[in-house]
């Protein structure tokens, strides 16, 4: 999902610079929209490592909580700009943003099975190690 997120900004930066639209992002709600893409950058790469290593259940319940809101949130957002406001049309790009979204919602799913489970983390990850040690 990170990587997606990464080529999502890179793509829209890129258009932006094409299109001649640059000016955009020196003004106040360009500002704001890289300021919360620093937050989602930072959430993309600090919620696996924090994952692993806290396992109590109200963390993972806040996790799926957090990754619902998310992306459920982003999505309704990008539905919003596409569709209801339109101030864009629809093209390949938007793929890209569809699929991120289409991703969160699965993880949000995962999430919530996660934070229903009993095992830590930790045990998975024993489980996993073993699991891989007996078919090498």
């Amino acid at each position: 999902m990170f990587l997606l997120f990464v080529c999502i900004f890179v793509c829209e930066f890129l258009l932006a610079a094409i299109n001649g639209q640059l000016a955009f992002y020196s003004g106040q709600e360009g500002k704001l929209a890289l300021k919360v893409t620093v937050v989602v950058m930072l959430l993309h790469a600090f919620v696996p490592m924090l994952v692993y290593a806290f396992d109590a259940r109200w963390f993972r319940w806040a996790i799926a909580l957090l990754t619902m809101c998310f992306g459920l949130g982003m999505m309704l957002h990008e539905i919003a700009h596409v569709f209801v406001i339109k101030n864009r049309e629809f093209g390949w790009f938007d793929l890209l943003d569809f699929a991120h979204h289409g991703l969160a919602v699965w993880v949000a799913l995962l999430a919530v099975q996660w934070a229903r489970e009993g095992r830590p983390a930790a045990e998975r990850a024993g489980a996993l190690k073993g699991a891989w040690a007996g078919s090498s």
